[in-house]
């Protein structure tokens, strides 16, 4: 296997802000709700929430979401306070979904599909470092980092680090973008 190397810590954190500073121009002055799917989602939701706070950009938070978990908990009954879909139908202002990378768009779309019903978001945006388009699913990004089509044998790797503690949430950091070439 090949790997080429396409985003450095420091293109990342460039990206990310401009990243940051386009939402900022889409959601004005609405609460931010910054959803990251899994463990490499959440680490673009800190980043991103690290921006707008950096940039004083607006009123933002941060949450992760476990796309397994809430396609299990998707039929379990009663919902308390401590459950994302609970936080996020409490929520009033924008959702913004942040995946590391979409590729078919069926976790997005997945996602989507489950997200509780509230009269109190006034928007729904996707943000991801990199689209990698061949979408099956009708979804896209309304915030991209880079987009780059991929050929078969492809795969794109985002690498994070332990981070840091935001609330009481574990949010790693974004280290780096690696293409990785499979050699036949």
């Amino acid at each position: 296997m090949v790997h080429e190397n396409l985003m450095s810590r420091s293109r990342i954190e460039r990206t990310v802000h401009r990243m940051a500073h386009e939402l900022a121009e889409v959601i004005k002055d609405q609460p931010l709700l910054l959803i990251g799917m899994n463990q490499r989602g959440l680490a673009l939701a800190g980043a991103l929430y690290d921006s707008f706070i950096r940039f004083e950009l607006g009123k933002a938070s941060c949450m992760g979401l476990d796309t397994m978990e809430m396609s299990q908990s998707a039929t379990s009954a009663g919902e308390t306070d401590q459950q994302p879909s609970y936080r996020i139908a409490q929520h009033r202002g924008v959702v913004v979904l942040c995946d590391d990378v979409i590729f078919s768009g069926k976790t997005l779309f997945n996602v989507l599909k489950g997200l509780p019903d509230s009269s109190g978001i006034n928007a729904i945006h996707i943000a991801t470092l990199i689209d990698r388009g061949h979408r099956a699913f009708p979804v896209s990004p309304s915030v991209c980092g880079l987009t780059l089509q991929t050929k078969q044998g492809e795969h794109i790797t985002v690498e994070v680090t332990k981070g840091r503690n935001l609330d009481g949430l574990q949010i790693p950091s974004l280290e780096a973008v690696i293409l990785v070439l499979n050699e036949e």
